[in-house]
């Protein structure tokens, strides 16, 4: 709806409006926050307020907040959830390279052992 159409609503003598039934498209942009103001401001002519819903909703817009038509707090919270995510197998993956160069350092001398007895011993065609 543009801003054009609900200035000139205003000026005519509208005694009732229906708007319910239009897929009503809803989102973070000002289109819908005019249509949210114009819904509230003209209850009185809009017989069908409670029920005009977002395309895709069955929430009336009169009782909708204006929140609850921009998902950017959803974004957020869902990359919130996937950056929390990513540093938990971040730091895992961090806590394995770690782990395995302590016990590689800790027991170097076995390791070392143990590849050069692999290496000789268990060729085929050697017997042991």
């Amino acid at each position: 709806m543009s801003e054009d159409f609900i200035n000139s609503l205003s000026y005519l003598s509208i005694s009732s409006l229906y708007l319910a039934g239009n897929p009503w498209k809803c989102g973070c942009d000002n289109s819908t926050e005019r249509l949210y103001k114009f819904v509230l401001d003209n209850e009185q002519i809009l017989k069908d307020s409670g029920e005009i819903t977002c395309n895709g909703s069955n929430h009336p817009l009169d009782t909708a907040k204006p929140k609850d038509f921009c998902a950017t707090k959803l974004q957020l919270s869902t990359n919130g959830h996937l950056i929390v995510v990513l540093i938990i197998v971040g730091s895992l993956g961090v806590l394995i390279v770690l782990s395995i160069v302590f016990y590689y350092n800790k027991y170097q001398q076995k390791i070392k052992v143990w590849f050069v007895y692999r290496l000789m011993f268990c060729k085929p065609g050697v017997s042991q």
